[in-house]
């Protein structure tokens, strides 16, 4: 009956009638109009047709049956089908098509067609395993005669089954059903070799690899051991597809490395070789699949055996050049991983000092510094977020992958794939294979991203035409992909190759961390070789780790340093770049100049340090003359290296010039000389002595013992100014005023007194002292609101003179406790003005030992480079310095 003859009458009211009459014929016209016009078969799912089209799964025809299961199979594409059919007879009717029919023409590839897109579905995947489709796919697949398009779809269902429901895996394992369909890929590889038409196989031997590359997907050695063949062959049949550029064959491959139990087997027929030709190779054929490529290369690396195919094949060379293209940084982390593996191999060592390891790991440090910056910048930098990124990590397929693999050791031979715990102090180890190794990377996230696309639902049954079967191994229906395309609203079907999100393929780096781990791990090793290796102590690659190690406090950081440091074939590169300098600017810096000191002390370094002064060029000579001093603390040793072959006369030669870039730790070297010499300031009991002191004999005393005025007296000074104060008070706290008031001398009586010699400020402070006030307001900068230090110096020289003995005790401790940084020049002028040699000796030894942060005691240095009698000061710090370094005692 033709559907144009019923316009009226719904297509699933149609074919129920000609189900109840038992008409073929119309049962068969309704079931193609419904396959092959797509609005129809839009309505006829919409109506629930596709219920009826179940129940024909048991009508007994050929033809039937084979329209149905194409209808159906095409409808299974969409999710939304798989869900609202609950009909469980499906499953069951379909399986015994397959076990008890014919295939026929296209019957049994209209099945596992149908198969395949049920399986997508875990309720559906489940209700066919449970009617025994495991088996009945084997069947085909096993049999001969089976034809190219009805195996295209028993192999992709039977992957789908695999993807969907893990609890198939053992009994498809245990049917070696993984052996068939890899025997069945060598088969097809042959031919394709043997036939002059070599896109012959091409669709069988990719369904092939799709399927292979399923179900390595698995920790379960089990299925790579089935892929293995005899003698191999099944590997060398993966090799050789990789080498045609083949991206599945190179995904394949990257599942087989991640066991390591397959690893041995698959370095012995190539796959080194092959890799590393494919990444030296640098063209863009071998981008798609890039990622598998370094991660495998990376897997590689965790056996000796492997190790010694990349060494000799230049694979270490390809690895630092990775490193070193920071177009490749995603891949870093993992590249240093599979650098550590090397680490116990001495030949391997050299390879990589000399193809310039050090530079790339310099690299490395300047990135873990923007790493540490960047997280330390972080809002998201808490302790909440990194225990949640650890659970993540801890959910991931890889990491569960890793976990259980430390079950797969092979007896007799080892692999790295074992996380136990690493620190830099085993690479001190001899041996030459490691026994332990760092937490494995998460080499990629392939696991959560390989969903089936829609060109891998959807493999478009045969056609009728029982030649084009014989044919046409394609196994492409034009009407079926066009009715199919269009029913499901697209122009074309996407290839399960192709990413929508390019990230999806970017390999997942480890945690910050582990890849700053490795990166220190190889330092450490590089930091263990007592010949020099260049570079290594050059101060590019110094500073960058002393910054890591600042930013990130850690240990390793530290003992990498510390090895360096203790390396005499290191020590003078470092003093000639100015290492001791910067020391100073780090944490912890007396534990490195202790070190380097330590290796100073030594014959050979000492050497080293007195041939440079002797012979050295002038600028090396300038810095090991003012490194000395931070390094030795012998008197002997100073003496031969500062007196003897001039380099105390080199630092005072940098310390007269203050645009010479060594002025600075010039003046820091002189005062670190000072504290090693023993040098410490003079104390004063009373008083500064003045050379030139005046006498007391003129001054008025109190012989009489008369009655005290008890009225205030104004005093007259040189300056012009007055200061009123107490005649009481004074009378009591000096017998010179004593004397001067309530005696037989002019100024007895007075109210006006003239006093010679006496500074208005200084006098006020001792006014201040003898009536008991504390010194609060004296302070040390120059704020004219404060008391300045020259008048507090002028007030001891006052409190001596006029024989107040308790004030000038305490005038004397105030004074040279006021004394600082900021006004130590000022006071040592005042000392030289006034010939007060013992105070002026006082600031000097000061300056020189006091202990002031770098800041202070530069801003003090250059108060006095500034001072118009700086020559005079830099003779006396000499004085001082020569004489205790010359003394012999």
């Amino acid at each position: 009956m033709s559907r144009k003859s019923n316009n009226n009458l719904s297509i699933v009211v149609e074919l129920s009638r000609h189900i109840e009459t038992g008409s073929k014929t119309g049962i068969i016209t309704c079931l193609t109009t419904v396959k092959n016009e797509s609005k129809i078969f839009e309505l006829f799912i919409a109506d629930k047709g596709l219920d009826i089209v179940i129940k024909l799964l048991k009508y007994q025809s050929s033809k039937v049956l084979d329209i149905a299961l194409s209808i159906l199979a095409n409808a299974f594409l969409r999710a939304s089908v798989r869900e609202q059919v609950h009909e469980t007879s499906i499953a069951n009717n379909v399986v015994w098509i397959i076990k008890n029919l014919s295939p026929g023409l296209t019957l049994h590839c209209r099945a596992c067609r149908l198969i395949g897109n049920m399986s997508d579905s875990k309720r559906h995947t489940k209700a066919l395993c449970e009617a025994g489709v495991i088996v009945a796919l084997k069947g085909i697949i096993l049999d001969t005669k089976t034809s190219t398009p009805t195996l295209l779809m028993s192999i992709r269902a039977l992957r789908n089954i695999w993807n969907i429901n893990e609890e198939s895996h053992a009994e498809i394992l245990d049917l070696n059903l993984v052996k068939a369909v890899t025997d069945i890929l060598i088969s097809s590889k042959s031919k394709q070799s043997d036939s002059s038409n070599s896109t012959k196989y091409k669709d069988i031997i990719e369904t092939c690899l799709k399927a292979l590359r399923s179900f390595s997907d698995t920790s379960n050695s089990r299925s790579g051991e089935q892929m293995r063949g005899k003698d191999l062959r099944g590997y060398q049949c993966i090799v050789e597809l990789c080498k045609t550029n083949s991206r599945i064959a190179f995904q394949l491959l990257y599942k087989l490395c991640r066991i390591a139990n397959h690893r041995p087997a698959l370095g012995s027929i190539g796959v080194v070789e092959c890799i590393i030709d494919f990444l030296k190779l640098k063209t863009n054929s071998t981008t798609s699949f890039r990622r598998e490529l370094i991660a495998s290369f990376c897997l590689l690396s965790r056996e000796a055996v492997n190790r010694l195919r990349i060494r000799e094949e230049g694979g270490l060379e390809l690895m630092l050049n990775l490193l070193a293209d920071s177009d490749n940084e995603i891949y870093h982390p993992a590249l240093l991983h599979a650098l550590t593996q090397f680490l116990y191999d001495e030949n391997s060592i050299l390879i990589m000092i000399k193809n310039g390891i050090v530079g790339v790991l310099t690299d490395r440090l300047k990135r873990m510094i923007i790493d540490l910056q960047l997280e330390s910048n972080s809002p998201d930098n808490t302790s909440e977020s990194n225990s949640t990124s650890r659970k993540r990590r801890a959910k991931s397929p890889a990491y569960k992958h890793n976990k259980s693999d430390k079950y797969n050791r092979t007896s007799g031979r080892f692999s790295l794939d074992f996380p136990i715990q690493w620190s830099p102090s085993s690479v001190c180890s001899s041996t030459s294979s490691p026994t332990s190794s760092p937490s494995l990377p998460n080499y990629d996230n392939y696991d959560n991203n390989e969903n089936p696309t829609d060109e891998d639902n959807y493999s478009p049954v045969c056609s009728d035409d029982e030649d084009w079967i014989e044919d046409n191994n394609n196994g492409i229906e034009d009407d079926s992909l066009k009715s199919i395309s269009t029913a499901l609203g697209k122009d074309e079907i996407a290839d399960d190759d192709e990413i929508d999100d390019p990230n999806d393929l970017v390999m997942e780096t480890p945690e910050v961390n582990f890849s700053h781990m490795w990166t220190l791990i190889l330092l450490a090793k590089l930091a263990l070789h007592s010949d020099p290796i260049e570079g290594l102590a050059d101060s590019a690659t110094i500073q960058a780790l002393t910054s890591y190690m600042e930013l990130s406090k850690n240990h390793r950081a530290l003992s990498i340093l510390n090895r360096i440091l203790k390396n005499h074939v290191y020590f003078l590169p470092l003093l000639l770049q100015g290492f001791v300098f910067e020391a100073q600017l780090l944490d912890d810096s007396q534990n490195y100049l202790q070190i380097l000191g330590n290796v100073a002390e030594q014959g050979g370094a000492f050497g080293e340090l007195a041939a440079t002064l002797i012979r050295g060029q002038e600028t090396d000579k300038y810095i090991i003359a003012v490194s000395v001093p931070f390094l030795l603390k012998s008197r002997e040793k100073l003496r031969l290296l500062l007196d003897t072959y001039g380099g105390l006369d080199i630092i005072f030669k940098l310390l007269t010039d203050r645009n010479h870039l060594l002025n600075d730790n010039s003046v820091l070297s002189i005062c670190q000389l000072a504290n090693n010499l023993g040098i410490v300031p003079e104390t004063f009991e009373k008083g500064f002595t003045m050379k030139d002191n005046e006498s007391n004999e003129n001054l008025p005393v109190d012989k009489d013992n008369k009655k005290v005025i008890k009225n205030n007296v104004t005093f007259e000074l040189d300056d012009g100014g007055t200061v009123d104060a107490c005649r009481h008070l004074l009378c009591l706290k000096s017998q010179v005023f004593s004397a001067m008031f309530n005696g037989n001398f002019y100024e007895t009586g007075k109210k006006r007194v003239r006093l010679q010699n006496v500074s208005k400020g200084g006098f006020i402070v001792l006014y201040l002292a003898a009536s008991g006030h504390l010194f609060s307001n004296i302070d040390n900068d120059d704020d004219d609101n404060k008391v300045k230090i020259e008048s507090l110096l002028d007030a001891v020289l006052l409190a001596d003179r006029f024989l107040m003995i308790n004030e000038l005790d305490k005038l004397t401790e105030t004074s040279l406790m006021r004394i600082s940084y900021s006004n130590l020049n000022r006071a040592w002028n005042w000392a030289r003005d006034n010939h007060c040699s013992e105070l002026k000796t006082y600031c000097v030894t000061n300056f020189l030992t006091k202990k002031l942060s770098r800041e202070h005691r530069l801003s003090a240095f250059n108060h006095f480079i500034d001072d118009k009698n700086f020559i005079e000061f830099l003779e006396e710090i000499k004085k001082i310095v020569v004489s205790q370094l010359l003394d012999r005692q």
